[in-house]
């Protein structure tokens, strides 16, 4: 079992992805993320780029909360980020303690403070005892309480405003079909059959593998002995194909909820095409990878 840096669940190893292979293989403790908050990141990245959480804590509710947002729901929830001003107020009372001494008193208080005592005899408040009929001064002493308290404010930037526009179901022309009479109705919004859902998940797992395999293939385009052996504008087109992956993967746990209602053969076919895609460019760089691999040995 590995924990995930970013949620902090704990996961099995096969179920992870390592972030730092390279220092692994240094010896250095493994650095994971789980499936669901690897793909959540690259989304947020695409989304919004780098972001500045205000705590780890913050992050980490983030990722619980959100793991399967995308596209403009995952913009509305990055829309206001939430920062902690910590402010600290410091309160000190000072209470006197008033001590009457006359000046012979006064003086074998202060006897070794001479300073001190002429500028008592000079400065300080004076007073006549009643009964003693001697002048006495006022010594005065300090104690002083202090209290500190801490205060979070939360303050909410807002990065950017959206306008969203509401319209109104578009109105279907009726049309006639081939044979003069009633077009075929629309196809109607319907919540998965059981079939459906079987297949949607198969896609899901064959998706997990393609993004797996290509997360191993992209540690070696970015090793530095490769690079100059990889054509980039090829390696820019498998990274496009990637990211629909990513989109469609996140895509689909939605799709398979109880709740999800829609049009079961249009998100089938932008699935399929996307696994496709991501198959055949994984192909690719694989194979680029081992011809890279190959003429680097020969120029070695």
């Amino acid at each position: 079992m590995v924990a995930c840096a970013l949620c902090e669940k704990e996961v099995e190893q096969k179920d992870a992805v390592c972030m730092n292979l390279n220092k692994r293989a240094d010896g250095k403790k493994g650095f994971y993320r789980c499936v669901m908050c690897n793909r959540l990141s690259s989304r947020i990245y695409r989304a919004q780029g780098k972001v500045d959480w205000v705590s780890k804590e913050a992050r980490k509710e983030f990722f619980l909360q959100h793991s399967t947002l995308t596209g403009k729901d995952l913009r509305k929830e990055l829309v206001n980020t939430t920062t902690q001003v910590e402010k600290q107020t410091s309160k000190v009372d000072d209470d006197e303690d008033v001590e009457w001494l006359d000046e012979v008193d006064l003086k074998a208080k202060y006897e070794n403070k001479p300073d001190q005592l002429k500028a008592i005899l000079s400065t300080a408040e004076r007073r006549t005892h009643p009964t003693r009929k001697v002048t006495l001064y006022a010594d005065i002493t300090f104690k002083t309480k202090s209290s500190k308290s801490h205060e979070f404010q939360a303050e909410a930037k807002r990065q950017c405003t959206s306008l969203e526009v509401i319209k109104g179901p578009k109105k279907i022309k009726k049309e006639e079909g081939d044979d003069g009479g009633a077009a075929a109705a629309p196809t109607q919004n319907k919540p998965l059959s059981n079939p459906q859902r079987a297949r949607l998940t198969k896609l899901e797992q064959k998706m997990g593998q393609i993004w797996e395999q290509w997360t191993s293939l992209k540690d070696n385009t970015d090793d530095v002995a490769l690079k100059p052996f990889l054509p980039q504008p090829l390696l820019a087109a498998a990274t496009k194909a990637m990211a629909e992956v990513d989109a469609c993967i996140a895509e689909v746990p939605v799709v398979l909820s109880e709740a999800w209602v829609g049009d079961f053969k249009a998100v089938h076919a932008r699935v399929s095409a996307a696994a496709d895609a991501g198959l055949a460019s994984n192909g690719r760089v694989a194979s680029l990878i081992t011809m890279a691999t190959e003429m680097l040995r020969q120029s070695s």
